[in-house]
C-alpha cells in the first residue's frame, strides 16, 4: 500500500513538472494543462472546476446554456400559460446566444509568483472584463491527525479560518500543488474537500482527472476590458436594475393586453 501511494505521488509529480502533452495538439496549448478536479458546492449545488498545474491554477463556475437558468427567468412566475408563452421567443433567443457565446459567471486565476488573483467576469451583455482581486491572505493552519480516502486519494485534515469562517480542509500530498478552488490554497497538497464549521458550506469533489483530457487552458484574463472589482460590481447593479425595469414594463404590457 505504501509502495502504491509513493508511486502515485511520484507519477503525478512527474506529470506536473514535465507538462507532458497528452493530446495531439500543439505544445503551446498543452503546456499548462495537467489536472482537473470537479466540485459541487452546497448549499445551492453550484458546480465548480479547478484546473491545476505545478505553478498555477484556474477556477471556473458552471456556464448556463439556457435562459431558464438565468436569475431573470429561473424563479419567474406567470399568471397563466398564455403569459408564459409570451416569454418563449425571448428565452429562445437568449438561449441561442448562450450556446454560441458560452460564459462563466466567474473565472479565477492564481499563480505562485503573483500575490493577486486575476478574475474574469462577464456582464449581463456578455462583455468580458478582467480585474485584479484582493491579495492572497495567509491562513493559520492547524494540522489534524485525521486521514481519509477521497476519490481514491489519501487525504489529511487541517483546520483553518478563511473570510472570518472556520473550516475543515481535506488535502492530499499525492498531488503536491498548493492550490484549491477560488481563493483557497497554501496547504502542502491539493485541497480536495472543504467542510464548514461555523458556516453552512460544503465543497465536495465529484471527479478528478489526471491527466486532464479537455481543452481549457490555464491562463489569466488578457483580452477583456480592464476594470476594478468595485467598478464591476457597480456596473452589474446598474444593469440588473435596468433589466428589472424592462421586465416590469413587459409584465405591465402583457397585463394590459390581457385585460383588453
Amino acid at each position: 500500500m505504501a509502495f502504491n501511494t509513493t508511486f502515485m505521488r511520484i507519477y503525478i509529480t512527474l506529470l506536473l513538472l514535465l507538462n507532458i502533452p497528452f493530446l495531439t495538439i500543439s505544445a503551446q496549448d498543452t503546456s499548462n494543462r495537467v489536472g482537473l478536479i470537479q466540485y459541487v458546492v452546497y448549499p445551492g449545488q453550484t458546480k465548480m472546476n479547478l484546473y491545476f498545474s505545478m505553478n498555477d491554477c484556474l477556477t471556473t463556475y458552471y456556464s448556463p446554456t439556457s435562459a431558464r437558468e438565468l436569475p431573470a427567468f429561473r424563479n419567474k412566475t406567470y399568471a397563466s400559460k398564455e403569459d408564459s408563452l409570451k416569454d418563449e421567443e425571448m428565452i429562445a433567443k437568449i438561449s441561442e446566444t448562450l450556446k454560441e457565446h458560452p460564459m462563466n459567471s466567474m473565472v479565477i486565476y492564481k499563480n505562485i509568483g503573483n500575490p493577486y488573483f486575476i478574475k474574469t467576469r462577464y456582464d449581463n451583455h456578455f462583455d468580458k472584463y478582467c480585474m485584479n482581486d484582493s491579495v492572497v491572505s495567509s491562513v493559520k493552519w492547524e494540522f489534524l491527525p485525521d486521514t481519509s480516502t477521497i476519490l481514491g486519494l489519501k487525504c489529511q485534515k487541517a483546520k483553518g479560518v478563511f473570510k472570518s469562517g472556520a473550516y475543515y480542509f481535506w488535502y492530499t500530498e499525492d498531488i503536491p500543488v498548493p492550490f484549491g478552488p477560488e481563493k483557497l490554497g497554501g496547504l502542502p497538497g491539493l485541497i480536495v474537500q472543504v467542510e464548514g464549521i461555523t458556516a453552512d458550506y460544503r465543497l465536495l469533489p465529484v471527479k478528478i482527472e489526471i491527466p486532464y483530457k479537455g481543452n481549457t487552458a490555464i491562463a489569466p484574463c488578457q483580452d477583456g476590458k480592464k476594470i476594478t472589482v468595485t467598478a464591476f460590481a457597480e456596473l452589474l447593479n446598474q444593469q440588473n436594475g435596468e433589466q428589472q425595469q424592462i421586465l416590469k414594463m413587459v409584465d405591465k404590457s402583457n397585463s394590459t393586453n390581457g385585460n383588453n
